[in-house]
C-alpha cells in the first residue's frame, strides 16, 4: 500500500526498507533493497558480534540478476558501477515509480527463524551502510 500511495504522489524517489518483529522464541524480517538486519550474538570470549541476515538487493545478488534478465531489463554500467536502466543499485525499493519499467519491484524478501541459543537481538541499518559497515561494525 505504501508504495502505491508513493507512486500516486508528485515525488520520484523511492526508498529501500528493513523492519523486523521479535518474540521471545524467534523473529521475522522484511526487506527490500540494501537496508541490512543482523542478528546480534556473544563470541566465546563474550565479545559482541553480529551475522549478517539479509542480502542486498542489487545486481551481485545472483536470484535478482535472474530475475531481472528474465525480464530483459538493460543493466548498464554508469558512473563506475552496474546499474538497473543506467541509474540504480538497488532492485527493489519503495516508491520510484518511473523505475518500475526497469523491474524494480516492491516486494519484501522476508524471513522467519528462532533465535539460535547465541543471539541476543537484532541490528537493522538503513540504505547503503553495508558498503561501508562490516558485520561486526554495526
Amino acid at each position: 500500500k505504501l508504495d502505491e500511495f508513493w507512486a500516486r504522489s508528485s515525488s520520484s524517489g523511492g526508498a529501500t526498507v528493513v523492519l523486523a518483529a521479535s518474540g521471545e522464541d524467534g523473529f521475522a524480517v522484511a526487506h527490500a533493497g540494501d537496508s541490512a538486519a543482523y542478528a546480534c550474538f556473544a563470541d566465546s570470549s563474550g565479545r559482541a558480534k553480529a551475522r549478517r541476515l539479509t542480502q542486498d538487493h542489487g545486481l551481485d545478488n545472483e536470484n535478482e540478476r535472474k530475475r531481472l534478465d528474465a525480464l530483459g531489463v538493460k543493466i548498464v554500467r554508469a558512473r563506475g558501477k552496474l546499474r538497473v536502466g543506467g541509474e540504480l543499485l538497488v532492485t527493489r525499493a519503495l516508491g520510484g515509480a518511473r523505475h518500475k519499467a526497469f523491474g524494480v519491484v516492491a516486494t519484501p524478501e522476508i524471513m522467519r527463524r528462532r533465535w539460535k541459543r547465541d543471539e541476543m537481538g537484532l541490528i537493522l541499518t538503513s540504505d547503503g551502510t553495508t558498503d561501508a559497515l562490516r558485520a561486526d561494525d554495526a
